[in-house]
C-alpha cells in the first residue's frame, strides 16, 4: 500500500519521465515514484519521494527546520548509501525552493546489480514544507534521483526542476 505524506504536495515531473505506483516497482512505503522513459540495460532512472511528520509538529509547535537539522538529514543519508556501497559526497548545498528550508545534495555510489558493478549518481533534496491551512503541522519531504553516472548530466537538471516545484497543497 503507498504511504501518503500527512500533507499532500504536488509537483512537475520532467519530460520524459512516467510516475507509477509505488507496489507496482516494490517501494510500498513511498508516497511517489516516477521512472525515466528510457531504460538502460539493466538499470533505469527513477525518482522517489517519502516523507512525515516533524515530531515537534505532532502537537503543532513546529518551527523551522534550521541548517543543522537538515545537514543531519543529509549525513543520515549518505551514512546510508555508504555501508551497502562506495559512496562519495560530491556536493552539499543549502535550497530554498517556494521559500521552504532544504538541503540538496549528489553522491557518486559504486555498487553491484545482477551480480555486476555498477556506478551510480544519487540526487537528494530535503525539504521542509509547512501546512498552508495549520502552521504548526510541519513535514520534511525525502525526495531522490537515482540514475547511471553518465546519465547525470542530463537526469540532475530535472531533478532539480522536479525539487524547485514541489509545494504543499490543501
Amino acid at each position: 500500500m503507498t504511504t501518503a505524506l500527512p500533507i499532500p504536495i504536488e509537483f512537475d515531473l520532467p519530460t520524459g519521465w512516467s510516475a507509477v505506483s509505488p507496489e507496482e516497482v516494490g517501494a510500498t512505503p513511498l508516497a511517489h515514484v516516477a521512472l525515466h522513459d528510457r531504460a538502460q540495460g539493466r538499470f533505469r532512472a527513477n525518482i522517489t519521494i517519502a516523507g512525515g511528520l516533524r515530531a515537534d509538529s505532532q502537537a503543532g509547535q513546529a518551527g523551522p527546520a534550521g541548517p543543522a537539522e537538515l545537514e543531519e538529514l543529509g549525513e543520515a543519508a549518505f551514512a546510508r548509501l555508504a555501508q551497502g556501497a562506495g559512496a562519495t559526497m560530491v556536493q552539499r548545498r543549502a535550497i530554498s525552493p517556494h521559500g521552504a528550508p532544504g538541503l540538496a545534495q549528489v553522491v557518486q555510489v559504486s555498487t553491484a546489480i545482477e551480480g555486476g558493478p555498477i556506478d551510480l549518481t544519487q540526487g537528494q533534496a530535503y525539504l521542509h514544507l509547512t501546512d498552508p491551512q495549520e502552521p504548526g503541522r510541519q513535514m520534511m519531504v525525502e525526495i531522490v534521483l537515482t540514475c547511471l553516472a553518465e546519465d547525470s548530466g542530463e537526469l540532475l537538471p530535472q531533478f532539480e526542476e522536479l525539487v524547485a516545484s514541489v509545494r504543499p497543497t490543501r
